[in-house]
């Protein structure tokens, strides 16, 4: 395993679990972030899951190996499995309530041509059906990288450049004019600002 700061605090937080505060402070608005955005912007969900991604984490923290992937990745992982238990409970937010979430960034630099073919774009991700929807979020808005995302959602590397590439021909087929190109050099703009 290599020696990075996340395994230095990850080997010190499994012998003195005072120490995992360091992780969630570095890592909480990231995973809050993830389901902010795939929960329709719900601030207390989202916060509820972040708590019940980091116990899960916690409740592991002894038995963690990194694989080759970052602590991220291990943690968005885990909140993308408590994301479809979400979906599973009944009298919980819809699937089809995903699709009509707007998730465009507010605060987009260029020209106002530029702009708003951005916008299109992220209203384009923003109708696409919840799995297609989240590999793009996790590869354009989370800047994680196609093995990561592919850890994250249990798939092949394969299989995921494969579902991204079909992903971003089917939005250049229904928003032709839209920025899809684009989408993660503003992935910044999307974040808000904190949930502590």
């Amino acid at each position: 395993m290599l020696k990075t700061p996340d395994t230095q605090l990850i080997a010190r937080a499994q012998h003195d679990s005072r120490q995992f505060a360091q992780l969630y402070q570095k890592y909480a608005l990231k995973v809050y972030n993830y389901f902010w955005y795939r929960l329709h912007q719900d601030n207390d969900l989202a916060k509820d899951l972040t708590q019940e991604t980091f116990l899960k984490a916690f409740e592991h923290l002894t038995h963690f190996q990194s694989h080759g992937h970052s602590y991220l990745t291990y943690l968005l992982k885990i909140a993308h499995n408590i994301l479809v238990n979400q979906y599973r409970r009944p009298s919980t937010l819809s699937l089809d309530s995903l699709a009509n979430a707007e998730d465009i960034p507010e605060e987009i630099t260029g020209t106002d041509q530029d702009k708003e073919r951005l916008e299109l774009a992220w209203r384009a991700v923003n109708a696409l059906p919840p799995q297609e929807k989240d590999l793009m979020l996790l590869r354009y808005h989370k800047g994680l990288s196609v093995r990561e995302v592919a850890h994250v959602v249990g798939k092949s590397e394969n299989a995921v450049k494969l579902a991204l590439s079909r992903i971003q021909r089917k939005l250049r087929h229904q928003a032709p004019n839209a920025a899809i190109s684009k989408l993660g050099e503003h992935a910044a703009t999307l974040q808000p600002l904190s949930f502590l």
